[in-house]
């Protein structure tokens, strides 16, 4: 199977998830009338696109999660999805006394309308009363960790108070992401080819918009965890995690055996990312 298919899968497969929980919920508005024992979420706009935040009793830290790529063209998919991951996130780190913001962001060339969204959210959280005195954590899978990682490189991470960011098997070399002969089947990297031209040609272009090429100005310690058979981002994962070391920023890698590309959510392996990440969290003091 080609990076592109394993990659639309693994967000057809994160969906399909998040959507099991709106399917309990009976629509996507539950979230905002969550029963009394859960805190209420509510919509915080972000410039021209809005996010869901809920915070636990007394949090210590907040997380901006970032979704899937592919759903992020359909405009009413990425809207439950957006909806639906501040859920599950939650879900996972809330007992740890951390919230969530998911984002919304919008679709277009890989690092660009969609990172630019991603730095609005920090901005945004930084002048939030309820989030401006919490350490921020950017977190994502595949697509989501890829713009998690890009986006702690950006100025705006070390003004929200950065702490930490979470890559679950994100691509980290934008040009390596679009010149996979299977990204002809992909309108995102068709897109990205036509705003900046073949890689050949705007080498500076992509090193911009890839974390392996910024790995110098990451400005957070970095979870990186992925599955030993994953044919998808495995080689990426393992380059970012290189050039993190050799340049002396702190990192963490996590290489789960026997695992394909995609298996944060609805596998038999989520339970050990989920305590690996907040363990990685504690660490840092930003988990209970």
């Amino acid at each position: 199977m080609s990076r592109r298919h394993l990659l639309a899968a693994a967000s057809l497969g994160a969906l399909a998830a998040l959507a099991l929980w709106a399917s309990v919920g009976r629509a996507p508005r539950a979230l905002a009338h969550a029963p009394s024992h859960q805190p209420a979420a509510r919509s915080l706009r972000i410039g021209p696109i809005s996010g869901v935040l809920v915070l636990p009793a007394h949090a210590r830290a907040l997380a901006i999660v970032i979704h899937g790529g592919e759903i992020a063209a359909n405009r009413n998919r990425a809207a439950l999805s957006t909806r639906v991951a501040a859920r599950v996130y939650f879900k996972r780190l809330a007992p740890s006394g951390i919230g969530v913001l998911s984002v919304d962001y919008r679709w277009g060339a890989y690092g660009g309308l969609e990172l630019s969204d991603i730095e609005a959210a920090l901005a945004r959280v930084a002048r939030e009363p309820a989030t401006a005195h919490l350490p921020i954590i950017l977190i994502g899978a595949s697509h989501g960790g890829y713009l998690a990682a890009l986006a702690a490189t950006r100025p705006v991470a070390a003004q929200a108070n950065l702490r930490a960011v979470v890559d679950l098997y994100g691509f980290s070399d934008l040009a390596a992401t679009v010149s996979d002969p299977s990204s002809r089947y992909d309108p995102q990297a068709r897109l990205t080819l036509r705003a900046l031209g073949p890689p050949a040609n705007n080498q500076t272009a992509y090193a911009a918009r890839s974390p392996l090429a910024l790995a110098a100005l990451l400005r957070a310690p970095l979870f990186q965890l992925v599955g030993g058979s994953d044919r998808s981002t495995r080689p990426e994962v393992l380059a970012l995690s290189r050039a993190l070391r050799a340049r002396g920023r702190a990192s963490e890698l996590h290489v789960i055996p026997g695992r394909a590309h995609g298996f944060a959510f609805g596998s038999s392996s989520s339970s050990i990312v989920w305590r690996e990440v907040v363990a990685f969290l504690r660490r840092l003091g930003l988990a209970r």
